[in-house]
C-alpha cells in the first residue's frame, strides 16, 4: 500500500505533465481568414481578432465582421452577476459619453463557471443599468470568450478599425489605461 506523501507525489507529477502538455500545445496565435485555429495564452495585442457572430440582446446577430472599418470596437467580457462587472459601469457610462460615437461599444456576456445568462436577463441588466450600447450573449457551442483568451471578468479588448487588438485589460479598475489606449487608437 502506498502512503500518503507518495500518493501526492504522483498526483502533482501527473498534473504538472499535464500542465506542460498544455502550455506546449496551446501555442501562438494562428488565423486564417480571421478564423482562430489556435489560441493563446497572452494578451492577444497585436494579433487579428478572432471574427465571431452572436445574438444581442433582441435575438438579432451582430458580428464584429460586419462592424470592422466603420470605427475600432471596445468588447467588454462580463457577466451579469459579477460585482466588479456591475462596479465598472459608471466609468464606462464616462467613456461611452467621451469617445460613443467614434467607438463601437459591445459587452458580450459571458459565465465562466456556469450556464450564461439569456437574452432575456441580459436585457433587463441593460436596462436596469441605462446603458446605451449593445450587449451579446454567448450561446451553447459559441463561446467567443474562449477565442479571446478570457479567464476572468470583466474582459477588455479594444480592436481598431483593421481588425488588429490594440489592447487588452483583464479586471477593472483602470478606466485610465483604457482612456488611454482609446485615445491613441484614435489618433
Amino acid at each position: 500500500m502506498r502512503s500518503a506523501p507518495a500518493h501526492w507525489v504522483i498526483v502533482s507529477t501527473v498534473l504538472a505533465a499535464a500542465l506542460v502538455w498544455i502550455i506546449a500545445t496551446v501555442g501562438p496565435l494562428e488565423t486564417t481568414d480571421r478564423t482562430v485555429t489556435r489560441l493563446t495564452l497572452p494578451s492577444g495585442v497585436g494579433a487579428v481578432a478572432p471574427d465571431f457572430a452572436l445574438p444581442d440582446t433582441d435575438g438579432a446577430d451582430w458580428s464584429l465582421e460586419n462592424h470592422l472599418g466603420e470605427k475600432p470596437v471596445l468588447l467588454e467580457f462580463i457577466d451579469v452577476d459579477c460585482a466588479h462587472c456591475v462596479a465598472e459601469i459608471p466609468d464606462l457610462l464616462d467613456l461611452h459619453d467621451e469617445y460613443g460615437e467614434n467607438v463601437t461599444f459591445v459587452s458580450v456576456e459571458t459565465n465562466l463557471i456556469g450556464c450564461s445568462a439569456s437574452c432575456c436577463c441580459v436585457a433587463e441588466f441593460k436596462a436596469q443599468h441605462a446603458t446605451p450600447w449593445t450587449y451579446l450573449v454567448e450561446t451553447n457551442g459559441h463561446r467567443v470568450s474562449d477565442a479571446y483568451s478570457v479567464v476572468g471578468v470583466p474582459t477588455f479588448v479594444l480592436i481598431r478599425e483593421d481588425g488588429i487588438i490594440a489592447y487588452r485589460q483583464v479586471g477593472g479598475g483602470d478606466p485610465a489605461g483604457l482612456r488611454a489606449a482609446l485615445n491613441a487608437v484614435l489618433s
